[in-house]
């Protein structure tokens, strides 16, 4: 836990940004550790999103990209049970409209856990961004079932 702080202070802190290989050192087999590591750079890639800084290069855009997909990768790989690895894959991914990519990474957290709610959510939300009305409707609805309601809404919406 005081690692996963210790980095989150890093990319809240700019003054504190430093070398995550430093802190990976200490435990390089904790799964934890690594998702931790994919979690903050996920928060810098949304911010640096958020701002459009011109300072933001397709190159640290890119570089970003892939430090999150391994830093989750590795962490799922060390210890499965970290679906929201997955979950976060499929995210990043859909963010960046690699949509066949978040569609597998929805469908192996959903295999290994079936009632994840949000995985059903965006899956179904990409499904229906390209056109797959059945499938993505099915998405939606399974969502909604586990609890997301405002699925219902988009089904109404945009689904027939």
């Amino acid at each position: 836990l005081a690692i996963c702080i210790d980095m989150l202070a890093r990319v809240t802190d700019p003054r504190q940004r430093g070398d995550y290989t430093k802190i990976l050192s200490v435990d390089k087999n904790n799964a934890l550790t690594h998702f931790c590591k994919g979690n903050v750079l996920l928060k810098r890639f949304l911010s640096e999103n958020k701002s459009e800084n011109e300072a933001t290069t397709t190159d640290n855009k890119n570089l970003l990209f892939d430090g999150i997909i391994s830093a989750y990768t590795t962490a799922y790989t060390l210890d499965n049970s970290l679906v929201y690895a997955l979950y976060n894959i499929g995210y990043v991914n859909m963010l960046e409209k690699n949509f066949k990519q978040a569609v597998n990474a929805y469908t192996q957290a959903i295999e290994k856990h079936p009632e994840f709610a949000e995985a059903y959510y965006n899956r179904g939300l990409i499904y229906l961004f390209q056109g797959n009305k059945e499938e993505g409707r099915k998405d939606l609805s399974k969502a909604g079932e586990l609890g997301i309601y405002t699925a219902y809404n988009i089904i109404e919406r945009y689904a027939y």
